[in-house]
């Protein structure tokens, strides 16, 4: 009887932190949108609103890091089994750095803004279909999130359409930079306005 009321607590003990990463997928596809934003406002050449965008994303992702600065922790100190709790703590850290690539993108961009630089009109087009990628892979990252803790079965097929995915990404980004060397070769960009959109790319 012992083993079962324990077990039981067990189970809502990873269903509480597995709905916690949920949320915090939620709140990372706040943080994408408004990066898509922040994107658009780029080859839109509308840099005004580029700060205020940029503001937001930097509000959500510190509340964020406050409202879940303790789940490591949590993990660690529950009763699991140690491949549960380094299932959950990749899951964890892998979350963790998607959420800061968002930020450190956004700031890249928010750098290109104050520097003077711009994105040439060549580059528009692979960046917008980049962000685009990124928001569906993210919604896909989600929904694997989501199966692991309701629908298993479902997902080995949605890892291996995140794997493609990413391989698609990887492609789309090495034609941006294939793009931007060869504006750089040809002399058409500044040096700070070159390494900014560098970083924004990868």
């Amino acid at each position: 009887m012992l083993d079962k009321y324990f077990g039981f607590l067990k189970v809502q003990d990873e269903y509480t932190i597995l709905d916690s990463l949920i949320e915090h997928t939620r709140i990372d596809e706040e943080e994408i949108e408004l990066l898509t934003q922040m994107v658009n406002i780029l080859c839109q050449e509308n840099s005004e609103k580029t700060e205020e965008v940029y503001t937001k994303i930097r509000k959500i992702h510190q509340d964020s890091r406050r409202i879940f600065e303790h789940t490591a922790e949590q993990i660690i100190q529950a009763n699991f089994d140690h491949q549960k709790q380094y299932d959950l703590l990749r899951l964890y850290q892998r979350i963790e750095s998607i959420s800061g690539y968002i930020v450190a993108t956004a700031k890249r961009v928010v750098l290109l803004h104050r520097i003077g630089g711009s994105l040439p009109k060549e580059l528009h087009p692979n960046l917008k279909e980049l962000i685009q990628s990124i928001k569906v892979i993210h919604n896909e990252f989600k929904t694997a999130v989501i199966q692991y803790t309701k629908d298993k079965k479902k997902l080995i097929r949605t890892i291996t359409k995140i794997e493609e995915m990413e391989q698609n990404i990887d492609h789309i980004r090495a034609e941006g930079l294939e793009i931007l060397y060869k504006l750089a070769n040809q002399d058409k960009l500044q040096l700070g306005t070159f390494k900014a959109i560098e970083n924004i790319i990868e």
